[in-house]
């Protein structure tokens, strides 16, 4: 049966439009990009994307993938979780006229599931294959498995797909550039503490790169550095916090490289197209690291206990020898 409120699924296109509910932090999101394009290619359009509004700045960086970004918090929306249309009448007619919705955020026997399926939409277990003409997917957050998370959530609705990451449009510098080579930037953070090598291990390291400048990096998940950070901070360095991810994004764009762990600003610099030498500790990089070949990573399970400063800067130190002394061309999806 038809809810009311939410349109007739007999009046829909059977290539419609994709909708696709996805939660969690900027990594996620980004991780997400791929099946986001796939989509955009079958239906012939780009996705309606129901996410957190404070990344919406993402859509503007691979504009063939997002059609129209929903916010997943506004209140309108909270109905659907409780399996009932929503208070937005055009998104009420955006599921009923879709041919595929993928929601990160429920399960099948949920209620959005249930919705979904009195609107004439299939449930499709994850990678199964299954092609009905409108069919409604619930994919896990996580990796079951080993294999790459974005190839991962790629496969739950096209199983077999060949892999290729998304490269996020790079903007241009808002200022002119700066005297010298540009940049490169130390992200010392995560959103998580067990994934932080420590900050006196990063002046440290700091200490042995024969870099002429640094810009430093801190989100609002490591603004409590921000004092212990500015008191060292080496003659030349500078500190940055951007306040959002539009902010973020045009600190990325002028830089040479990008130095951190496993995390979402990572994500970014990676799907920008910056270098990036990360370092991994409790989470495995063959799952969770940036899928792109200007990715290095340096793995030290279970944790950083034992990585010292001397044991990283080798390895480093050769990696930025072999970098370009300029920014690379700004990515296109």
């Amino acid at each position: 049966m038809t809810p009311k409120g939410c349109g007739d699924p007999a009046d829909a296109d059977p290539m419609g439009p994709a909708v696709v509910f996805r939660g969690g932090a900027l990594g996620d999101l980004i991780l997400t990009f791929p099946l986001l394009r796939r989509l955009a290619r079958e239906t012939g359009r780009g996705v309606d994307l129901v996410a957190p509004a404070r990344h919406r700045a993402l859509a503007a960086l691979a504009p063939d993938c997002i059609h129209h970004w929903w916010d997943l918090d506004h209140p309108a929306l909270a109905p659907l979780f409780a399996g009932q249309p929503s208070h937005e009448p055009a998104f009420n007619r955006l599921l009923a006229s879709a041919s595929t919705v993928v929601s990160f955020l429920s399960t099948p026997g949920d209620p959005l599931a249930e919705l979904l399926s009195g609107l004439g939409l299939t449930l499709t277990p994850p990678a199964s294959g299954h092609r009905p003409d409108r069919r409604h997917f619930h994919l896990p957050p996580r990796p079951a498995t080993g294999e790459p998370a974005a190839a991962f959530i790629l496969h739950g609705v096209f199983p077999g797909e060949r892999f290729e990451p998304v490269n996020f449009r790079r903007p241009a510098p808002l200022t002119p550039a700066e005297t010298g080579p540009p940049p490169v930037i130390i992200h010392p953070g995560s959103g998580s503490r067990t994934k932080n090598w420590s900050l006196a291990n990063w002046l440290e390291l700091r200490g042995r790169l024969p870099l002429p400048r640094v810009h430093w990096l801190l989100g609002p998940a490591e603004n409590a550095l921000a004092p212990r950070l500015s008191a060292a901070l080496p003659p030349g360095d500078t500190l940055q916090q951007p306040a959002n991810t539009q902010e973020l994004t045009d600190r990325l764009a002028s830089a040479r490289a990008f130095l951190g762990h496993d995390s979402g600003v990572s994500h970014l610099a990676a799907a920008l197209g910056l270098p990036c030498f990360l370092l991994f500790g409790p989470t495995d990089p063959a799952v969770w690291a940036p899928p792109y070949p200007h990715v290095h990573t340096h793995a030290a399970p279970p944790g950083f206990a034992g990585l010292t400063p001397a044991a990283v800067a080798p390895e480093l130190l050769a990696w930025l020898a072999d970098l370009p002394t300029a920014p690379l061309s700004p990515a296109s999806p």
